[in-house]
């Protein structure tokens, strides 16, 4: 089980410390003041997180940022095959051992990728056939990488098990388009390894989810009043959820905090993700389809506060009646009948 330390660098230094939300604080603090190395699970109790993949964002987050670092794994867990006793296969544990031989390794415990020598670095490099993908790399950069640079590439390969493919989708959206150097793109690997974006596919799907969340982040950031701060998860959560996964439009969305602010008086996120919500499991998806929503609901209401209206009118006659009754009779018993 992967456990995480203070990596030593100052809070105060880092943007990333002003920009968290206040889960990833917590999360933070707790590395911060433990004697010991914290799990994930650790995490997720100790600051009152909702989920465990809640601690595994912060976590995320603050190794990005150089604040936080995976623990050196002990001796017992560190043992390589090599160290283990070996047992016979028998004919029973065939499939068990090819199953075996097709999965990942799991990442190393170290936050960075190993420097090469550089005869590592040639022979990882032959033995991988990697000549034509640093090629390729050096094209997407627009320049002749480093040693350094191609140590980078080369270690995200091997260590991490990433396609040439891969690595190269990550280079052209994290690394050239947005002028980062190598080193950004390495903690951006070890982030998408964490959340287990493993594939090609599992990547471009997560880049297209990225994508579509910066051209709608700013006009729900203003919308909300959010201002500069960082998102929070569960507003990361309801934004992909209303933009990514229902497919709602700004109008909508928009429809959806007047009713917000006209309940609470304030924009409130978590409220107004309860309202789309239930507009998504009434199967709506445009503005006139969540009017018909409400023109339905407004009159069964009616039709609801009608029909109790008339039943407590017949309790109330009733009740008249009954009381009338019970008077004439009480007058017979008290004073009698004349002929």
């Amino acid at each position: 089980m992967k456990r995480y330390i203070r990596s030593g660098k100052a809070p105060e230094r880092t943007e990333a410390f002003f920009a968290a939300s206040d889960e990833e604080l917590r999360v933070l603090a707790l590395i911060l003041a433990a004697d010991t190395p914290l799990s994930a699970e650790d995490i997720e109790a100790a600051a009152r997180l909702e989920t465990l993949g809640d601690a595994k964002d912060a976590l995320a987050f603050w190794r990005g940022a150089g604040l936080i670092k995976t623990a050196a794994a002990k001796k017992k867990d560190a043992l390589s095959s090599e160290d283990t006793p070996k047992k016979e296969p028998s004919t029973s544990d065939g499939a068990a051992k090819k199953n075996a031989q097709t999965k990942k390794k799991p990442v190393r415990s170290a936050d960075e990728l190993p420097d090469y020598s550089g005869t590592e670095l040639s022979a990882l490099i032959e033995k991988g056939n990697l000549a034509a993908f640093i090629e390729a790399c050096q094209e997407i950069y627009g320049k002749v990488l480093s040693s350094t640079d191609i140590n980078i590439l080369v270690g995200l390969n091997e260590e991490l098990h990433f396609s040439c493919e891969y690595i190269c989708l990550l280079l052209e959206y994290y690394g050239e388009k947005a002028k980062k150097p190598m080193r950004y793109v390495e903690k951006v690997a070890f982030s998408l390894y964490d959340r287990g974006v493993l594939t090609f596919e599992e990547l471009e799907a997560y880049i297209e989810k990225d994508r579509l969340m910066r051209t709608r982040e700013g006009a729900l950031r203003k919308l909300f009043g959010i201002g500069e701060r960082a998102l929070s998860t569960k507003e990361v959560e309801a934004f992909t959820r209303w933009c990514v996964e229902y497919g709602y439009d700004d109008a909508l969305i928009g429809l959806a905090y007047d009713m917000t602010v006209g309940a609470t008086g304030k924009a409130s996120v978590v409220y107004a993700d309860k309202i789309i919500t239930r507009w998504n499991t009434e199967g709506c998806k445009t503005a006139a389809d969540v009017n018909a929503l409400l023109e339905r609901e407004k009159s069964e209401k009616a039709a609801k506060k009608s029909q109790k209206s008339a039943k407590e009118a017949e309790k109330d006659e009733m009740r008249s009646f009954d009381v009338d009754d019970f008077f004439a009779h009480a007058l017979d018993r008290s004073y009698g009948k004349k002929d």
